[in-house]
């Protein structure tokens, strides 16, 4: 979450009955000091587990055969996987034995729009990939183009993760890691999610196919979309026009209707392979 480099069949049962969402209460900031936006946006901070626990729980419970992953740093997420791996990210500063625990494991250094236009996962697998977890550069085109290229390569029932999304305050996810006119006002000034929050907005409202759920896991958030469609073309035929309509959104103005359409989930509520179960099949 605290980075800024590019660590850039049948699908799963579709009608199902979830708990009530979590409730995300929220308030409007004002009095700013000089200089600073007259308002800001804020939430309280997220309860569930950490994100690592979380991933690490879809690891071992659906433990898939391909992992694909961007935004790599020092290598705690990938250290997780157990198995043939692809990890993208223009400068590694891995300071664990990742390699322990897997088969094989392929390191490009370098960003992930080279990786994409030089290479084919599907191809260096020898299959699509089964779960991929996406924690690239925070900027929102750079995360739906990441999603887009990693689409294409998956299977229906693959489970592709975000990180960053469910931003706690403005200051957290402003596009500018050196924009410091709220930190003030955040509860959290060292944290940096970027605007990555736009691309659970542009698939909730323009994917309906489909299925996103969103964890309430700490510190920001951890998105898992599944029901995948390798064959769509949408988000590429429609990117510059996306880009266009949600460069300039903020929380101030769409905070509120923004939190109302995640229906967070408890991550304690699904820590069980029978819980998971209803919400992944891989």
């Amino acid at each position: 979450m605290v980075g800024a480099t590019d660590r850039q069949q049948e699908g799963p049962l579709g009608a199902r009955s979830l708990p009530p969402p979590i409730p995300t209460g929220r308030s409007a900031i004002s009095a700013s000091p000089l200089g600073s936006p007259a308002s800001s946006w804020s939430a309280p901070d997220l309860t569930g587990e950490d994100y690592a626990v979380v991933l690490n729980r879809l690891h071992a419970t659906f433990t898939p055969q391909t992992y694909l992953e961007i935004g790599v740093s020092t290598g705690a997420s990938l250290e997780l996987a157990s198995c043939f791996s692809i990890a993208i990210d223009p400068n590694f500063m891995i300071d664990r034995p990742v390699l322990k625990n897997k088969p094989a494991c392929c390191f490009y250094s370098m960003t992930s729009d080279k990786f994409f236009l030089q290479y084919n996962p599907s191809t260096v697998f020898g299959r699509p990939i089964e779960m991929a977890f996406l924690d690239g550069m925070h900027l929102f085109e750079c995360l739906l183009r990441d999603f887009s290229n990693v689409e294409k390569h998956c299977k229906s029932n693959s489970i592709v993760l975000l990180h960053d999304c469910v931003p706690i305050d403005e200051y957290v996810c402003r596009r500018d890691i050196n924009d410091h006119r709220l930190k003030q006002r955040s509860a959290h000034p060292d944290w940096w999610a970027g605007d990555v929050w736009k691309v659970v907005d542009i698939l909730l409202k323009f994917r309906p196919d489909l299925t996103v759920v969103i964890f309430d896991a700490t510190p920001t958030g951890l998105v898992a979309v599944t029901h995948l469609d390798p064959s769509s073309t949408f988000l590429n035929d429609q990117y510059f026009s996306l880009v266009e309509d949600y460069k300039d959104k903020k929380l101030t103005e769409h905070g509120d209707a923004y939190y109302q359409s995640l229906k967070l989930l408890a991550t304690r509520q699904y820590a069980s392979f029978e819980a998971l179960s209803t919400l992944f099949w891989l």
